[in-house]
């Protein structure tokens, strides 16, 4: 017996499922775009936080220019006889810590303060480019009224290390050259302290983690000028003068040289430079500690950067204005 064809027919192939849909893009505001202009894939970035401006610095920095100008002007007897003209040499140093300060606040704003931005030529270079046309500008200009009027002018190598901004470097040339004031050799010293900002930031600066070891920084800092006190006969030379008491421009001696060396020397104040460096630090651990844990020492600190500058140029002024509180070493 054969089987009969089954006349049961086979179930449909089930039909294929229909394609899906494209995805509509979200809608653009066209407002929030420009025209013709792709929407943008990603969100925009945030804005960079502002940079933090103290306008305190701006009023500290006239106050100090116009005291360091009336005291050269006092030396070449220019303006009246008063005891508080005489100081203005006081703020150079103020000033060479400032930069620090300065340049240390500002790269601590930055996303990353542990990379440079450029090398430490080019970050020389675009530091001097804003002062040296008006330094170089002032030279020219002394250099020809003196050829005018058939004055003395200094050695060639005298006029070339100011050109080159070396004539701090050299204590036999520091106090000679085309213009006999002080106030040359600063600049002398601002290349070499922008040359170590980066590498100071990165092995020192940043490598100071907590407020109390950024004072303890501080106070090491201030110590060397205060060492001279505990040297034997640190305060006086052999015939009985104070160290410091000689004629200017002179360089016959041993003691002439150390003079202009700690006067003048970049060496001399390089310590100062990093003061301010470590001084910016120390004021932004400071707002980091009080916001996360306001202690006792933090608080202290709070009320010191408070009313600490006030403090300060308050007896910086009596100092200035009453003899008798003159310091010893002065």
């Amino acid at each position: 017996r054969t089987a009969e064809p089954s006349t049961a027919k086979k179930p449909a192939a089930a039909p294929p499922p229909p394609e899906a849909a494209p995805a509509r893009a979200a809608p653009v505001d066209p407002l929030e775009t420009e025209v013709g202009a792709p929407p943008p894939a990603t969100a925009p970035p945030l804005p960079a936080p502002a940079k933090e401006y103290l306008p305190a610095l701006d009023i500290a920095r006239v106050c100090g220019s116009v005291h360091v100008a009336l005291g050269h002007l006092l030396e070449v007897d220019a303006v009246h006889s008063a005891y508080f003209f005489g100081w203005g040499f006081t703020w150079v140093p103020w000033f060479l810590m400032l930069s620090g300060y300065v340049l240390t606040h500002t790269r601590l704003q930055w996303a990353d303060p542990s990379t440079s931005r450029e090398g430490p030529l080019r970050y020389v270079a675009t530091r001097l480019a804003s002062i040296y046309p008006m330094y170089a500008a002032g030279l020219l200009l002394t250099l020809a009224y003196r050829l005018a009027l058939r004055m003395s002018i200094p050695n060639w190598y005298e006029m070339g290390a100011q050109a080159l901004l070396l004539q701090a470097w050299v204590p036999q040339i520091t106090e000679h050259g085309l213009l006999r004031t002080t106030h040359l050799w600063f600049i002398s010293c601002l290349p070499l302290y922008w040359a170590l900002h980066g590498v100071l930031c990165r092995r020192l600066v940043l490598r100071i983690a907590s407020l109390r070891a950024a004072s303890l920084v501080l106070v090491l800092l201030a110590l060397p000028p205060w060492l001279l006190y505990f040297l034997p006969l640190s305060n006086y030379s052999a015939d009985g003068r104070p160290w410091y008491s000689r004629q200017w421009g002179s360089v016959d001696g041993e003691n002439d040289i150390g003079v202009i060396f700690l006067k003048h020397h970049p060496l001399a104040y390089l310590h100062v430079f990093v003061f301010g460096m470590v001084l910016a630090r120390w004021r932004d651990l400071l707002k980091l500690e009080r916001r996360a844990r306001p202690r006792l020492f933090v608080s202290a600190c709070a009320g010191c950067c408070n009313v600490g500058a006030t403090a300060g140029y308050a007896a910086l002024l009596v100092v200035f204005l009453a003899p008798p509180l003159r310091p010893l070493a002065h």
